[in-house]
């Protein structure tokens, strides 16, 4: 049922209302309705989407996620990635495009990530191992920063051979950016 109202009696009269409809197809690259992600096919194993657009393939995805560098700054660009999980309300008011990095603790120490805001509103978090995100598998968030002068800062001791998931996600649907992580272990 679709209702149309005005808000005074002034706004009694003709009008005219447009209406479009993108159909949930999965396989043809655009994630619409009940898809998570969809990558363009319905094959399983080939990318980072489930055969069912339901879920990211996530042992793909986890295969293939680059290595956090403690040594040089780690480039990215949230715009145009694909937004894969969900931290809303406990990390994140709302998400966008995420970019992920995995990084295994080299020995026991303290991982630290600085994240500068000067072109768009970032969230750092650091997941437990690779997969679907959840309060429980969440290990620390940074989402306190604003643009233009503001960043986003974590400090988590980790031990010997931690295997995480960090990520730079977009607090805000479709206004990612450029971004520049540096991390260090100590």
């Amino acid at each position: 049922m679709l209702v149309v109202r005005g808000n005074t009696m002034k706004d009694a009269g003709p009008f005219t209302l447009r209406a479009s409809f993108t159909p949930a197809v999965c396989g043809d690259g655009v994630a619409v309705g009940p898809e998570v992600c969809d990558d363009g096919n319905t094959m399983q194993g080939d990318g980072f989407c489930s055969a069912d657009c339901l879920s990211p393939d996530w042992p793909t995805v986890c295969a293939g996620l680059p290595m956090l560098s403690t040594s040089s700054p780690n480039v990215g660009d949230t715009a145009s990635a694909p937004n894969l999980n969900n931290t809303d309300g406990y990390c994140t008011f709302t998400t966008g495009g995420e970019v992920t990095y995995r990084y295994v603790a080299p020995k026991d120490g303290t991982l630290t990530l600085h994240l500068d805001e000067t072109n768009a509103n970032y969230a750092v978090y650091v997941l437990d191992g690779c997969g679907t995100a959840t309060e429980a598998k969440l290990l620390s968030c940074s989402n306190y920063g604003w643009p233009p002068e503001s960043a986003e800062d974590i400090a988590l001791p980790l031990t010997a051979g931690k295997e995480v998931t960090v990520v730079v996600d977009t607090a805000s649907p479709s206004k990612g950016g450029p971004f520049s992580l540096e991390a260090t272990f100590q």
